[in-house]
């Protein structure tokens, strides 16, 4: 190596000063040291020796001041030459004397460390982590990859070799230098630490595979398992208590929090930008979750269909474009689709009305159909009658069209020359034609006559649906020529030539709907769902897919082109009538079973099967609560929210929360030139997200407080938003009593703009009720004169809490206000009194409509369901005459659900995506009330004797609590004490078990989790006298073992319950039909209430019936001051409703109780002048065949009436025509009275107060 030249000094920068590193010296003398007393076979003398290790400590102390004297240049220069020589020179070493050097490094750093004082190592490691890190921060990523590939693979080689002393050595070593690091690092080391952590964890853990991530999970659970089974039981208790403190750390910091005025951010969900990693579905971040397999777009990558991408060019740059032919075909692609559709829907679209976007809402039934091949003479060409025609003609023909929108002919003969080239469905009309056109030539070269030509979309077995490639005409229809009787297809889809007087119906599981009906967006006829689709089942086989599987498939956003999401209108449109054909396809499986399956008693089958009478056995099965949306449903779901309340007490808030359409993530998530009205799937699955989030915020961080209890309920708008009612139930210690608690909660005001302008931007423009009374009288809030919300409020100073429980919230009239334009009245001023109350917490950080209030009473919980109401009285009845003569009443309530049903687009979203629309905090179970022998059996026709045996043999939730306590009672006397395996429910009600076991496999078993639960035994009237007074007994009893035991009263057996009951003091007080009120006003509504009270006043043997009334004075009252009556009035109007029921029984009201009420009925408080308005608003927006109906009635309602039989297909406006005809008549001052066997009815009684005038007749 040449010698290197040293510069002058005078030509050198001036050295850096610092304190010699003597102890570089120590260990250079140390080396030579023990260099000099290894043993040599060199005859140097000892004397010689040590001038030779004196001269090398000389010469390596000259070398330190040298160094110590040079630039940075010239050291940096020094240390790069070192660094290359050590290299080449560690290069070319051999093994061995790698070996060598690397355990001489080894022994002289360990040397060294032994020797070195607490300054010097606290010195060294601060020196050592500065290098690190500020080569760490300079290194590419390449090296960064280099260098934890080398460490872990040492690492692995070292731990692979290292034995089981030093592998816990280690670990020990690790856990007490991480302990004693933790313990000394500050907060914002720690939170730091914890962040780093957490996003090294998650970089990881995004970049892992779907195997490695299942099997890190097993690696982890497996060690988890292992550690705790090796730690001791203090050392169990103390990481359950950290556990405990940790997970509930954040919950008591916002505990309350929402009573404070604090500072919060804005809920931001994120971008709409995570990728499903199976199917490629977009995502909101929040949502995301570890594997990045989602279930509500592919269930977790089991579903896999075909998307999009044979999209004819020309029809995709009509859809993305923002060219005038593109604009154009956007906005009315409604109209070019359902022109160019081969199939049509039929249905009864309800457009709301006033101002505000397009909504698609649909009302009632909804089929589909197709029609033939001609028009009959004179009428339009429908449907696929267009494409056998000349284009040219045809555009002209559809552009000419009286319709509400104009459309373009150049438009309509370019959408048609496309549908001719890519779509099948029309060149198979087209082949239809050419054949036709055929049979004549040979019909007339043969001189016969002409054979009629069908067509029948066939389904083909080897043409695979989830194919990419186009089918062909020749794959999907087969036309043929000749008799009805040789049509190959009769179950298929035929078109015939010319019509045959009615419409060819498509059937919902039809896999050939979805292209004919909508041409413009399966252009390439790609199917639609069908019975036979299928998917991965998960366990390597196939099972069957879903209607509503499919198309949550399809109806997510991909970054790959969906004519679904640019199709605005059209794509509503679409929306809508998929729910349909999912929830038609469930309704035909209730339909088609009803003539199979039955329910009837053990008993009633037992005397069926004795009996010689060969007729069917039991009552059918309609609509079952299992269905969502059906009265059953409901009622089932009000009760059990009503036994909530009756187990946690009355609510404390009531928060309505609405979707709002201006959210960031719904405008980020919108294609350009998109409306939110435009994406009913993007404003579904933010308001979802957002109430996972409101909820976590309610239920989790207990921001108002802890929760007992919740209910909630998801409804939608007539526009389509959806919105929440939630009520919830706070612990004791957090209930607001008062007013100062109240203005904690709730506030009225608008803020003040110089104190926090954004608060006030957020109420302004969010929790204002707009004008309304003479200002704008058309508000949708307006009832007669008068707003049905009582807005505007009046002034008040301070928060008061009324009697009733409802409190009046402070709105001080302190100046401030908020400018709206009105149509007729100019700019006015909204102050406190408009302002809909609200909490501030809950508007900053979700900027929508938050209307949030204190409960008054556990009514709210009654009118938290009121669409129950009007649900429970829609009846479809299907009067028949048999074989003798004898009249028979069929209700079907199918029908009538369909008949009365309202679906718009974000709903059909939502039941799509399957997200909930209710749901409580605590489980309800359904207790059976039934008598020996009395419980309801399912069996199917002609298996009557085994179900009756099986009825026997299996036990109910009350034949099982019978069997747990004859069971205590023999352990008790055979043994002396009961074995820990048998449920001890000794001194538990039959109503109380719920809460402490569970019922599985026709047994009471011990709860083993924390899950509350309670009971709800089912209602049952005073008339069915033995299951009332059984009833009675099991809410009296504690340790029955049998029936005979309830029916045993001191010693004597009863043959009856009534008797027992009797004799046990339960049905001879009236304290007992105080309770049994009392039960019944917790979860009946008023008008049930009053006719319960009715009954009992019949059939009881009541005495006390005016202090009855007085008692529960408020609840027989209640409808009516929820509709806002003065109190006076309200209690006028339900004590005449009862004098109205007992003279429909045949009785006296008199003979009870006579109180001194004014006779008044709900027909004098009606507005006339409002019904006269309304009805001659109504009658002007009439078509010529409704104004022909409502004349004809009206004149014969001048004439003294008559009969008038009034029909038309579904959709075509007969309820329209009621409801105008109810508003001109009352407004003529005339009784009205609707009464209809299908489920109409129910809208009309809206107009009648809700009183449900059928059954009462």
């Amino acid at each position: 190596m040449a010698k290197r030249t040293k510069k002058p000094k005078a030509k050198q920068p001036p050295a850096r000063v610092r304190r010699p590193r003597t102890r570089d010296v120590k260990d250079e003398a140390r080396e030579v040291g023990a260099t000099s007393s290894t043993p040599s076979t060199s005859t140097t003398k000892p004397s010689q020796k040590r001038r030779l290790a004196m001269k090398k400590a000389e010469a390596a102390v000259k070398k330190f001041h040298q160094r110590e004297e040079e630039s940075e240049e010239v050291r940096s220069k020094r240390r790069r030459l070192d660094a290359l020589n050590k290299k080449k020179a560690r290069e070319e070493e051999t093994e061995e004397k790698h070996e060598n050097r690397t355990s001489s490094n080894k022994e002289r750093t360990s040397r060294a460390r032994s020797e070195e004082t607490v300054d010097q190592y606290q010195s060294r490691k601060s020196s050592n982590a500065a290098r690190t890190s500020k080569a760490r921060s300079e290194e590419t990523d390449d090296k960064y990859h280099c260098r934890t590939s080398f460490n872990r693979d040492r690492t692995s080689r070292a731990r692979s070799e290292e034995t089981e002393e030093q592998y816990h050595h280690r670990k020990s070593s690790d856990r007490a230098r991480k302990s004693r690091a933790r313990s000394e690092e500050t907060d914002e080391k720690r939170d730091r630490r914890k962040s780093a952590d957490a996003e090294r964890a998650s970089k990881a853990r995004s970049k892992e595979s779907g195997a490695e991530t299942l099997r890190r999970r097993v690696q982890d659970k497996e060690h988890k398992a292992v550690t705790r089974a090796a730690e001791s039981a203090e050392v169990s208790k103390y990481r359950k208590e950290a556990d405990r403190k940790r997970h509930y750390s954040h919950v008591t910091e916002d505990r309350g929090i929402a009573r404070k005025d604090v500072r919060v951010e804005e809920n931001y969900l994120g971008t709409m930008s995570e990728q499903c990693s199976s199917c490629g579905a977009l995502h909101f971040k929040g949502k995301q979750p570890q594997s990045k397999q989602f279930n509500t777009c592919c269930r977790h990558g089991l579903i896999q269909l075909p998307l999009f991408y044979n999209f004819p060019k020309e029809l995709r740059d009509l859809f993305t474009s923002s060219i005038s032919e593109s604009v154009e075909f956007l906005k009315n692609i409604r109209t070019y689709n359902n022109s160019l559709a081969m199939g049509s829907i039929v249905a009864h679209v309800v457009t709301p009305k006033g101002g505000g976007p397009y909504t698609y809402r649909l009302h009632g039934q909804v089929f589909h159909v197709t029609g033939a091949l001609h028009p009959d003479p004179g009428q339009e060409h429908l449907c696929a009658q267009l494409f056998i025609i000349d284009t040219e003609e045809a555009a002209a023909e559809l552009a000419n069209r009286k319709v509400k929108v104009s459309c373009s002919k150049d438009l309509y003969k370019k959408l048609i020359n496309l549908l001719h080239m890519y779509n099948p469905f029309v060149n198979s009309y087209k082949m239809m034609r050419e054949k036709e056109e055929e049979e004549e030539i040979l019909a007339t070269a043969e001189n016969r006559d002409v054979r009629e030509v069908k067509m029948v979309f066939r389904s083909n077995k080897s043409l695979n649906p989830n194919r990419y490639q186009l089918p062909t005409a020749e794959e999907i229809a087969v036309v043929f020529v000749g008799d009805e009787d040789e049509n190959p297809g009769k179950r298929a889809i035929t078109v015939y030539q010319r019509s045959t007087g009615t419409f060819q119906y498509l059937l919902d599981t039809d896999k050939e709907t979805d292209p004919l009906c909508y041409p413009l967006l399966f252009v390439d006829g790609k199917y639609g769902w069908h019975v036979n689709q299928q998917r991965q089942d998960g366990h390597g086989g196939m099972t069957k897919m879903s209607a509503r599987e499919f198309y949550s498939y399809y109806l997510h956003t991909r970054p790959n082109f969906s004519p679904l999401h640019h199709a605005k209108k059209l794509f509503q449109q679409f929306c809508v009538d998929v729910w349909t054909k999912i929830e038609q396809d469930r309704l035909n499986f209730i339909r088609q079973h009803q003539d199979q399956l039955r329910v009837e008693s053990v008993q009633g089958l037992m005397d069926h099967i004795s009996s010689e009478d060969d007729g069917p056995c039991g009552k059918r099965i309609f609509l079952p609560n299992t269905f969502t949306g059906s009265p059953r449903h409901f009622v089932s779901l009000y009760q059990d929210a009503l036994a909530v309340v009756s187990r946690f007490g009355k609510p404390d808030l009531f928060l309505t929360m609405t979707c709002n359409p201006r959210w960031k993530e719904i405008q980020e998530a919108l294609l350009p030139g998109q409306e939110p009205v435009d994406r009913p799937d993007i404003v579904s699955r933010v308001f979802k997200l957002k109430l996972e989030e409101l909820k976590k915020d309610l239920f989790v961080k207990n921001i108002f407080g802890e929760v007992a209890a919740w209910i909630y309920v998801i409804e939608f708008q007539k526009r389509g938003l959806p919105h929440m009612h939630l009520l919830m139930i706070l612990k004791n210690e957090w209930k607001p009593r008062t007013a100062s608690e109240i203005d904690d909660i709730v506030c009225a005001e608008l803020p003040d703009p110089a104190e926090d302008q954004e608060l006030f931007e957020i109420i302004s423009t969010t929790q204002m009720h707009r004008p309304c009374g003479i200002y704008n009288p058309d508000s949708s809030c307006m009832v007669g004169d008068a707003c049905s919300k009582h807005f505007p409020k009046d002034f008040r100073e301070r928060t008061s809490v009324e009697n009733d429980g409802f409190p009046m919230y402070r709105r001080r009239d302190d100046g401030r206000s908020v400018a709206f334009k009105t149509k007729n009245f100019g700019v006015i001023q909204l102050d406190n009194r408009s302002v809909v109350p609200y909490n501030k917490y809950l508007s900053k950080k979700f900027r929508s409509h938050a209307n949030l209030e204190i409960c008054g009473n556990v009514g709210a919980v009654k009118y938290l369901y009121k669409y129950l109401y009007k649900g429970t009285s829609r009846a479809a009845i299907h009067i028949y005459t048999d074989k003798n003569g004898v009249e028979h009443m069929t209700e079907n309530e199918v029908n009538s659900y369909l008949d009365t049903r309202y679906v718009c687009a974000p709903e059909s979203i939502w039941h799509i995506f399957d997200f909930r629309m209710s749901d409580r905090s605590t489980p309800v179970m359904q207790l059976k009330v039934h008598l020996k022998n009395a419980q309801g059996v399912v069996y199917k026709e002609g298996e009557e004797k085994d179900a009756a045996q099986r009825g026997q043999l299996r036990d109910t939730t009350l034949t099982a609590w019978f069997a747990a306590n004859q069971r205590c009672y023999d352990e008790l006397e055979s043994t002396g004490m009961i074995p820990e395996d048998v449920v001890d429910c000794r001194g538990i009600y039959y109503v109380e078990m719920p809460e402490h076991f569970q019922f599985t496999k026709g047994k009471w078993a011990l709860r083993k989790n924390a899950t509350r639960s309670i009971g709800r035994m089912h209602f049952v009237s005073p008339r069915d006298q033995e299951r009332f007074a059984l009833r009675v007994m099991l809410l009296n009893v504690t340790d029955a073992k049998s029936y005979e035991d309830l029916q045993t009263v001191g010693g004597v057996f009863y043959e009856k319950f009534v008797d027992a009951a009797k004799a046990a003091g339960y049905l001879t007080e009236d304290i007992f039909y105080e309770k049994s009120l009392e039960e019944a006003a917790s979860f009946h509504s008023a008008p049930q209430l009053r006719g319960f009270f009715v009954t009992l006043l019949m059939f009881g043997e009541i005495h006390n019936a005016e202090e009855l009334w007085y008692r529960f004075l408020d609840d027989f009252a209640e409808d009516f001051v929820y509709k806002h009556f003065p109190k006076e009035k309200a209690e006028a109007l339900a004590y005449n409703d009862l004098i109205v029921r007992m003279n429909a029984m045949g009785e006296k009201l008199e003979k009870w109780m006579s109180l001194g009420y004014e006779r008044i009925m709900p027909d004098d408080v009606i507005d006339f002048d409002y019904c006269t308005k309304e009805g001659d608003r109504m009658r002007s927006t009439l078509v010529a065949e409704q104004e022909e109906v409502v004349k004809a009635v009206l004149d014969a309602v001048k004439s003294g009436g008559g009969l008038i039989y009034v029909d038309g297909p579904g959709g075509s406006g007969k309820t329209y025509v009621y409801l105008c005809l109810i508003n001109i008549l009352q407004g003529m001052h005339l009784k009205v009275i609707p009464i209809a066997w299908i489920g109409i009815a129910a809208s009309l009684y809206c107009l009648m107060e809700e009183r449900w005038l059928h059954s009462s007749i």
